[in-house]
């Protein structure tokens, strides 16, 4: 009989201001570190498949409704790794589907492994603002919808990992959108001063043979900002 591991896993979440620019952070991304870095790709070991589902402000219309599926796997004996992402996000009027695919490429450094990953992508968006409530319900701007938009997507990450210890830097959207009100559609915003840069670092505690301990926290930071 296998024995069971209880993981206490404490996430230290420390969020900045968001834009387009940046992907929604999971306060699931331990469990989930394919979202935001495409290096994570493989590094489990094994086939890994997760599913989320996360719903906030329960009751109130237009609240912010996230599911995301992700599958990654290793080959060519652990040296290299291949994943898939595919989210979609509702908040509001606006709907969001992205799909990402991800490859990992592994090199021994002194006692650990440095992986560089490279994510590449598309999301389409589009955003119904007829079903807003307004003052003025003839204004035409507001009962003209958004035509669905698609842009690419590219990610970039590196993650190394020794032992116990992992450290990870990575840029989940190197490509941004934004709404242009004056043309009345969405266009791509590829400011590099709005990217968004993630530092994720963790160690895990072998407390016994039953009991680990992995403090970890997310940093999200922007030139821009």
């Amino acid at each position: 009989m296998m024995k069971r591991i209880l993981k206490i896993l404490i996430l230290l979440l420390i969020p900045l201001s968001s834009s387009a620019q940046m992907t929604p952070l999971k306060s699931q991304y331990v469990l989930n570190p394919l979202v935001l870095n495409p290096a994570s790709a493989g590094n489990m070991g094994v086939l890994n498949v997760t599913a989320f589902y996360r719903k906030q402000w329960v009751g109130v219309k237009g609240a912010p409704e996230t599911m995301t599926l992700t599958a990654d796997a290793p080959f060519s004996d652990n040296r290299m790794g291949l994943g898939m992402i595919f989210t979609s996000d509702r908040v509001g009027v606006t709907k969001e589907s992205h799909f990402m695919a991800n490859y990992s490429y592994k090199v021994p450094v002194g006692k650990g492994t440095l992986s560089f990953g490279l994510g590449a992508g598309i999301t389409v968006t589009n955003t119904a603002w007829s079903k807003l409530i307004v003052l003025d319900p003839e204004d035409d701007f507001i009962l003209i919808d958004s035509k669905g938009f698609v842009v690419p997507g590219f990610s970039f990450g590196t993650f190394y990992s020794e032992k116990n210890f992992f450290a990870a830097v990575s840029i989940p959207k190197l490509l941004g959108y934004k709404y242009d009100f004056g043309k009345s559609k969405y266009v791509v915003n590829g400011n590099m001063g709005e990217y968004y840069y993630l530092l994720n670092t963790g160690y895990l505690f072998n407390l016994s043979p039953n009991l680990k301990f992995m403090p970890s926290t997310l940093i999200a930071f922007s030139p821009g900002d």
